[in-house]
């Protein structure tokens, strides 16, 4: 079963998320707050960490680099999620694996992360 991580301060999406993502038959974490995604991601392990980008107190460079530099977390993949429709640059430039646009809908959603979790992950070795 594949475990996803979600990070995102905004109770109502945090929880709407996780809710279609458990149907969609992934297992799933929730984190609301920027300074506790590196420990819960450590102790979660998850394979894919889909990352609200406009959380308060986020240095988002720093996460992505923190997290690439653990050898437990090198393989994970990282999706960022926003409304904001220019988030390719962003998402090239820290070399994450792509990114999700809200609002989705639960078939999509599905698709992309399986889609992204057949391909190598760009962080590291699977």
């Amino acid at each position: 079963m594949i475990r996803i991580l979600v990070a995102d301060d905004e109770a109502d999406i945090l929880e709407s998320t996780q809710q279609v993502l458990v149907l969609c038959g992934f297992q799933v974490t929730g984190v609301a707050e920027a300074k506790s995604i590196l420990a819960t991601a450590r102790r979660v392990r998850p394979d894919l960490l889909l990352q609200d980008v406009n959380m308060p107190g986020l240095d988002l460079d720093d996460l992505v680099h923190r997290l690439r530099a653990e050898p437990t977390l090198r393989a994970l993949r990282i999706l960022l999620f926003t409304a904001s429709e220019s988030i390719q640059e962003t998402a090239q430039r820290l070399r994450v694996d792509g990114s999700i646009q809200k609002p989705f809908n639960a078939d999509r959603i599905q698709q992309t992360i399986e889609g992204f979790m057949a391909k190598p992950t760009l962080g590291g070795a699977r």
